[in-house]
Protein backbone atom coordinates (compact mmCIF):
# COMPACT_ATOMS: atom_id res chain seq x y z
CA UNK A 1 0.00 0.00 0.00
CA UNK A 2 1.01 3.58 -0.77
CA UNK A 3 2.07 6.32 0.96
CA UNK A 4 -0.91 8.38 1.62
CA UNK A 5 -2.73 12.05 2.54
CA UNK A 6 -5.08 13.14 3.86
CA UNK A 7 -7.95 15.17 1.35
CA UNK A 8 -11.02 17.05 2.51
CA UNK A 9 -13.14 14.40 0.16
CA UNK A 10 -13.50 10.61 0.19
CA UNK A 11 -16.01 8.95 -2.67
CA UNK A 12 -15.40 5.36 -1.64
CA UNK A 13 -16.34 4.40 2.11
CA UNK A 14 -18.05 1.32 3.80
CA UNK A 15 -20.56 1.27 6.79
CA UNK A 16 -21.74 -1.84 8.70
CA UNK A 17 -24.32 -2.30 5.81
CA UNK A 18 -21.92 -4.26 4.17
CA UNK A 19 -18.32 -4.91 5.73
CA UNK A 20 -17.20 -1.56 7.26
CA UNK A 21 -17.25 -1.83 10.79
CA UNK A 22 -19.46 1.49 11.70
CA UNK A 23 -22.96 2.99 11.33
CA UNK A 24 -23.41 5.52 8.50
CA UNK A 25 -23.76 7.63 12.34
CA UNK A 26 -20.45 6.96 13.06
CA UNK A 27 -18.96 7.45 9.94
CA UNK A 28 -20.63 10.88 9.38
CA UNK A 29 -19.02 11.99 12.68
CA UNK A 30 -15.21 10.48 11.82
CA UNK A 31 -15.98 12.76 8.62
CA UNK A 32 -16.27 15.90 10.63
CA UNK A 33 -13.65 15.28 12.35
CA UNK A 34 -11.43 14.46 9.47
CA UNK A 35 -12.90 17.66 7.86
CA UNK A 36 -14.35 15.74 5.37
CA UNK A 37 -16.74 17.79 3.19
CA UNK A 38 -17.61 15.47 0.18
CA UNK A 39 -18.28 11.86 1.22
CA UNK A 40 -19.84 8.67 -1.03
CA UNK A 41 -21.17 5.60 0.79
CA UNK A 42 -20.25 1.99 -1.21
CA UNK A 43 -21.54 -0.35 0.76
CA UNK A 44 -20.80 -3.94 -1.12
CA UNK A 45 -24.07 -4.98 -3.25
CA UNK A 46 -26.65 -2.98 -1.63
CA UNK A 47 -27.87 0.27 -1.19
CA UNK A 48 -29.89 -0.36 2.21
CA UNK A 49 -27.17 2.25 4.08
CA UNK A 50 -28.07 4.93 1.57
CA UNK A 51 -31.18 6.52 3.37
CA UNK A 52 -29.68 6.11 7.03
CA UNK A 53 -26.28 7.78 5.94
CA UNK A 54 -28.10 10.94 3.83
CA UNK A 55 -29.73 11.58 7.31
CA UNK A 56 -26.89 10.87 9.21
CA UNK A 57 -24.36 13.83 6.97
CA UNK A 58 -27.49 16.12 7.00
CA UNK A 59 -27.73 16.62 10.64
CA UNK A 60 -23.58 17.06 10.42
CA UNK A 61 -22.15 20.41 10.44
CA UNK A 62 -18.15 21.19 9.44
CA UNK A 63 -16.25 23.26 11.46
CA UNK A 64 -16.70 25.78 9.68
CA UNK A 65 -20.46 25.41 9.67
CA UNK A 66 -20.98 24.05 6.15
CA UNK A 67 -22.56 20.67 5.80
CA UNK A 68 -20.70 18.17 3.96
CA UNK A 69 -21.92 17.22 0.27
CA UNK A 70 -23.12 13.01 0.29
CA UNK A 71 -23.09 11.03 -2.80
CA UNK A 72 -25.22 7.57 -3.04
CA UNK A 73 -23.54 4.44 -4.36
CA UNK A 74 -22.85 0.95 -4.19
CA UNK A 75 -19.20 -0.89 -4.86
CA UNK A 76 -20.94 -3.68 -7.33
CA UNK A 77 -19.25 -7.17 -7.48
CA UNK A 78 -18.64 -8.52 -10.93
CA UNK A 79 -16.96 -11.41 -12.76
CA UNK A 80 -15.25 -13.81 -9.76
CA UNK A 81 -15.89 -10.75 -7.02
CA UNK A 82 -12.83 -9.35 -7.66
CA UNK A 83 -13.37 -6.83 -10.55
CA UNK A 84 -15.76 -3.90 -8.26
CA UNK A 85 -17.96 -1.00 -10.15
CA UNK A 86 -18.92 1.71 -8.19
CA UNK A 87 -22.67 3.17 -9.15
CA UNK A 88 -22.87 6.59 -7.91
CA UNK A 89 -26.40 7.92 -8.02
CA UNK A 90 -28.01 4.04 -8.60
CA UNK A 91 -31.61 4.14 -8.47
CA UNK A 92 -32.38 1.93 -5.70
CA UNK A 93 -35.98 1.10 -7.24
CA UNK A 94 -34.37 -0.46 -10.31
CA UNK A 95 -36.48 -3.31 -11.11
CA UNK A 96 -33.35 -5.19 -12.46
CA UNK A 97 -30.47 -4.01 -10.11
CA UNK A 98 -32.27 -4.70 -6.74
CA UNK A 99 -32.79 -8.54 -8.67
CA UNK A 100 -29.04 -8.72 -9.26
CA UNK A 101 -28.35 -6.81 -5.96
CA UNK A 102 -29.97 -10.12 -3.53
CA UNK A 103 -28.44 -13.28 -5.73
CA UNK A 104 -25.80 -11.54 -5.03
CA UNK A 105 -26.54 -11.28 -1.35
CA UNK A 106 -27.76 -14.82 -0.89
CA UNK A 107 -25.14 -16.24 -2.82
CA UNK A 108 -22.35 -14.68 -0.43
CA UNK A 109 -24.10 -17.62 1.81
CA UNK A 110 -23.46 -20.17 -0.28
CA UNK A 111 -19.84 -19.20 -0.45
CA UNK A 112 -19.43 -18.91 3.12
CA UNK A 113 -20.43 -22.16 3.37
CA UNK A 114 -17.73 -23.12 1.35
CA UNK A 115 -15.32 -21.44 2.65
CA UNK A 116 -16.11 -22.58 6.11
CA UNK A 117 -15.67 -25.91 4.78
CA UNK A 118 -12.00 -25.29 3.19
CA UNK A 119 -11.21 -23.89 6.31
CA UNK A 120 -12.30 -27.00 8.24
CA UNK A 121 -10.19 -29.33 5.71
CA UNK A 122 -7.33 -27.31 7.48
CA UNK A 123 -8.39 -27.50 10.82
CA UNK A 124 -9.23 -23.97 11.17
CA UNK A 125 -12.82 -24.71 13.13
CA UNK A 126 -14.92 -21.68 14.21
CA UNK A 127 -16.93 -22.39 17.28
CA UNK A 128 -20.73 -22.49 16.47
CA UNK A 129 -21.46 -19.07 17.48
CA UNK A 130 -18.81 -17.74 14.95
CA UNK A 131 -20.72 -19.84 12.34
CA UNK A 132 -23.46 -18.48 13.01
CA UNK A 133 -22.67 -14.67 12.66
CA UNK A 134 -21.18 -16.03 9.40
CA UNK A 135 -23.64 -17.98 7.73
CA UNK A 136 -26.54 -15.02 7.10
CA UNK A 137 -27.27 -13.52 3.74
CA UNK A 138 -24.48 -10.47 2.82
CA UNK A 139 -21.58 -12.08 4.94
CA UNK A 140 -18.09 -11.84 2.97
CA UNK A 141 -14.37 -12.82 3.48
CA UNK A 142 -13.66 -9.71 5.74
CA UNK A 143 -16.14 -10.80 8.46
CA UNK A 144 -14.47 -13.82 8.31
CA UNK A 145 -11.38 -12.73 8.68
CA UNK A 146 -12.22 -10.74 12.04
CA UNK A 147 -14.01 -14.10 13.43
CA UNK A 148 -10.56 -15.67 12.81
CA UNK A 149 -9.00 -12.39 14.41
CA UNK A 150 -10.98 -13.02 16.85
CA UNK A 151 -9.90 -16.87 17.57
CA UNK A 152 -6.45 -15.04 17.53
CA UNK A 153 -5.60 -17.12 14.53
CA UNK A 154 -4.41 -14.45 13.02
CA UNK A 155 -3.24 -10.58 13.72
CA UNK A 156 -4.88 -8.57 11.13
CA UNK A 157 -7.53 -8.99 8.66
CA UNK A 158 -4.49 -8.74 5.78
CA UNK A 159 -2.98 -11.54 7.51
CA UNK A 160 -5.79 -13.56 7.08
CA UNK A 161 -6.36 -13.07 2.99
CA UNK A 162 -2.72 -13.74 2.92
CA UNK A 163 -3.12 -16.83 4.74
CA UNK A 164 -6.10 -17.98 4.25
CA UNK A 165 -8.67 -16.25 2.36
CA UNK A 166 -6.83 -14.12 -0.81
CA UNK A 167 -7.21 -14.87 -4.20
CA UNK A 168 -5.21 -18.29 -4.91
CA UNK A 169 -4.96 -18.80 -0.89
CA UNK A 170 -6.40 -22.75 0.57
CA UNK A 171 -9.86 -20.88 1.98
CA UNK A 172 -10.71 -18.33 -1.14
CA UNK A 173 -13.81 -19.51 -3.03
CA UNK A 174 -14.39 -17.61 -6.02
CA UNK A 175 -18.02 -16.22 -6.99
CA UNK A 176 -20.32 -16.27 -9.63
CA UNK A 177 -21.55 -12.73 -10.64
CA UNK A 178 -22.70 -10.65 -13.75
CA UNK A 179 -19.24 -10.21 -15.69
CA UNK A 180 -17.86 -7.16 -15.80
CA UNK A 181 -19.34 -5.67 -18.94
CA UNK A 182 -22.84 -6.79 -17.95
CA UNK A 183 -22.24 -4.95 -14.19
CA UNK A 184 -21.59 -1.59 -15.71
CA UNK A 185 -24.52 -1.76 -18.23
CA UNK A 186 -27.00 -3.00 -15.41
CA UNK A 187 -25.83 0.11 -13.50
CA UNK A 188 -26.08 2.57 -16.26
CA UNK A 189 -29.39 1.32 -16.51
CA UNK A 190 -30.13 1.69 -13.18
CA UNK A 191 -29.17 5.40 -13.95
CA UNK A 192 -25.87 5.81 -12.29
CA UNK A 193 -22.26 6.75 -13.02
CA UNK A 194 -20.33 3.60 -13.36
CA UNK A 195 -16.52 3.95 -12.11
CA UNK A 196 -14.08 1.16 -12.18
CA UNK A 197 -13.29 0.63 -9.03
CA UNK A 198 -9.05 0.36 -7.42
CA UNK A 199 -7.93 -0.55 -11.18
CA UNK A 200 -4.47 -1.79 -9.13
CA UNK A 201 -6.06 -4.51 -7.37
CA UNK A 202 -6.99 -6.17 -10.62
CA UNK A 203 -3.08 -7.33 -10.80
CA UNK A 204 -2.98 -6.61 -14.72
CA UNK A 205 -0.18 -5.48 -16.63
CA UNK A 206 -0.75 -2.18 -18.25
CA UNK A 207 -1.80 -2.79 -21.19
CA UNK A 208 -4.55 -5.16 -20.37
CA UNK A 209 -5.38 -2.85 -17.75
CA UNK A 210 -5.94 0.09 -20.39
CA UNK A 211 -7.48 -2.45 -22.90
CA UNK A 212 -10.08 -3.57 -20.12
CA UNK A 213 -11.22 -0.28 -19.34
CA UNK A 214 -11.76 0.79 -22.69
CA UNK A 215 -13.83 -1.81 -23.72
CA UNK A 216 -15.70 -1.51 -20.01
CA UNK A 217 -16.07 2.26 -21.43
CA UNK A 218 -18.05 0.64 -24.15
CA UNK A 219 -20.12 -1.10 -22.33
CA UNK A 220 -21.07 2.32 -20.33
CA UNK A 221 -18.24 2.79 -17.92
CA UNK A 222 -17.85 6.49 -16.81
CA UNK A 223 -14.99 6.62 -14.87
CA UNK A 224 -12.04 5.16 -13.19
CA UNK A 225 -11.10 5.53 -9.30
CA UNK A 226 -7.08 6.56 -10.01
CA UNK A 227 -6.66 7.95 -6.79
CA UNK A 228 -6.89 4.67 -4.15
CA UNK A 229 -4.69 3.84 -1.78
CA UNK A 230 -3.60 0.40 -3.86
CA UNK A 231 -2.18 2.65 -5.83
CA UNK A 232 1.25 4.49 -5.56
CA UNK A 233 1.18 8.65 -6.87
CA UNK A 234 3.38 7.50 -9.68
CA UNK A 235 0.40 4.76 -11.13
CA UNK A 236 -2.65 7.12 -9.71
CA UNK A 237 -1.09 10.06 -12.05
CA UNK A 238 -0.62 7.45 -14.77
CA UNK A 239 -4.52 6.26 -14.53
CA UNK A 240 -5.28 9.82 -13.81
CA UNK A 241 -3.60 11.25 -17.18
CA UNK A 242 -5.15 7.49 -19.22
CA UNK A 243 -8.99 8.48 -17.74
CA UNK A 244 -8.82 12.28 -19.08
CA UNK A 245 -7.26 11.41 -22.34
CA UNK A 246 -10.23 9.08 -23.03
CA UNK A 247 -12.65 11.00 -21.91
CA UNK A 248 -13.08 9.65 -18.33
CA UNK A 249 -14.22 10.97 -15.30
CA UNK A 250 -11.13 10.74 -12.31
CA UNK A 251 -12.19 9.93 -8.82
CA UNK A 252 -10.59 8.45 -5.49
CA UNK A 253 -11.59 7.20 -2.14
CA UNK A 254 -9.67 5.48 0.52
CA UNK A 255 -11.42 2.47 0.68
CA UNK A 256 -11.97 2.89 4.56
CA UNK A 257 -13.85 -0.13 6.22
CA UNK A 258 -12.24 1.00 9.56
CA UNK A 259 -10.12 -1.67 10.72
CA UNK A 260 -7.40 -1.66 13.06
CA UNK A 261 -3.42 -2.22 11.77
CA UNK A 262 -4.25 -1.09 8.32
CA UNK A 263 -3.12 2.50 6.45
CA UNK A 264 -6.92 2.88 5.40
CA UNK A 265 -8.41 6.07 7.18
CA UNK A 266 -10.88 8.53 5.86
CA UNK A 267 -9.83 11.02 3.20
CA UNK A 268 -6.49 9.32 2.67
CA UNK A 269 -5.24 8.67 -0.93
CA UNK A 270 -1.95 9.19 -2.71
CA UNK A 271 -0.56 12.54 -2.91
CA UNK A 272 -0.93 14.57 -6.60
CA UNK A 273 -4.52 14.82 -6.59
CA UNK A 274 -4.77 18.32 -7.44
CA UNK A 275 -8.54 18.55 -9.43
CA UNK A 276 -9.84 16.61 -6.87
CA UNK A 277 -12.78 19.70 -6.25
CA UNK A 278 -13.20 19.39 -10.17
CA UNK A 279 -13.62 16.21 -10.76
CA UNK A 280 -15.75 15.33 -7.38
CA UNK A 281 -17.74 18.39 -8.50
CA UNK A 282 -18.43 17.15 -11.65
CA UNK A 283 -19.34 13.51 -10.50
CA UNK A 284 -21.90 15.35 -7.83
CA UNK A 285 -23.94 17.95 -10.71
CA UNK A 286 -23.57 14.31 -12.66
CA UNK A 287 -25.55 12.42 -10.16
CA UNK A 288 -27.36 14.79 -8.16
CA UNK A 289 -30.88 15.15 -9.98
CA UNK A 290 -30.61 11.30 -9.54
CA UNK A 291 -30.05 11.22 -5.95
Amino acid sequence: MSQTIAYPVDLHVHSRFSDGLFSPEELAARAVRAGIGWIALCDHDTLEGIQPMKRAVAASLLPGGERMRFFSSLELSTGDGSTHVLGYGADAENAALCRTLEDIRLSRLTRMEEMLNRLEALDVRLPEERRARLLVPGTGRAHLARELMGMGLVSTVAQAFDRYLGKGKPGYVPRKCPTAQEGVALLKAAGATPVLAHPCRLGLETAALYSFVLSLKEAGLAGLEAWHPSANRTQAMELDRFARRNGLLVTGGSDFHGDANTQAALGHMPSGWNRWQEDSQLLFDLISPCD
